[in-house]
């Protein structure tokens, strides 16, 4: 489902090519969830290279996220008339991505919990690192195939111990990033 929505608001309308609608997605979702269960049923084999192709692509994407920061040059948006999803902000406002500023990190430095802007509820330490832990428990997914391994006891706790510490540094420097280009009310807002 992340994966589809994630799809359906980049490639979808108005630029994009995708049409979308609540059974769309449904149908997407399910022509993915099918290529999984075909991809299982073919066996390991199948699973393991599908999982270098999708590593691959996480790999490709994320350096592509951290390359964006380096070469994007900053930008001001503005918010629609019609705003009812906007945060601490009024209609005519702008959104602005900064580029690297020391002024732009002092302000997201510390906590300053508001609102979630596609819910409207109050955010606090714990939903910020839900966010974060979601991102280390797929990795222990990987553990099933250990009949695959030389030596198990070994390659397992140092795979999950380096899978989650690679997650969390590529979490750290994305955040630091973000937080060191773009304005508080761009990053509340979801731009």
């Amino acid at each position: 489902m992340g994966f589809v929505e994630a799809m359906v608001d980049n490639f979808g309308p108005p630029e994009g090519p995708l049409p979308i609608g609540r059974w769309t997605s449904f149908g997407y979702c399910s022509g993915l969830l099918m290529f999984c269960l075909i991809v299982c049923l073919i066996g390991a084999g199948a699973f393991a290279k599908a999982s270098f192709f999708i590593f691959v692509v996480v790999i490709t994407s994320v350096a592509v996220v951290i390359i964006s920061f380096f070469v994007m040059k900053p930008f001001t948006e503005m918010v629609p008339d019609n705003n009812n999803m906007f945060i601490g902000i009024g209609n005519n406002s702008n959104l602005t991505y900064t580029s690297f500023n020391s002024t732009t990190l002092k302000d997201n430095l510390w906590p300053k919990y508001s609102f979630d802007y596609t819910t409207g509820v109050a955010q606090s330490f714990q939903t910020v690192f839900a966010v974060l832990f979601n991102g280390c428990t797929g990795i222990m997914a990987g553990a099933n195939m250990s009949g695959d391994l030389k030596n198990a006891s070994r390659s397992i706790p140092f795979g999950t111990l380096a899978a989650c510490g690679t997650t969390f540094i590529v979490y750290v420097v994305i955040f630091t990033l973000s937080a060191a280009t773009t304005t508080r009310e761009m990053l509340v807002n979801g731009m």
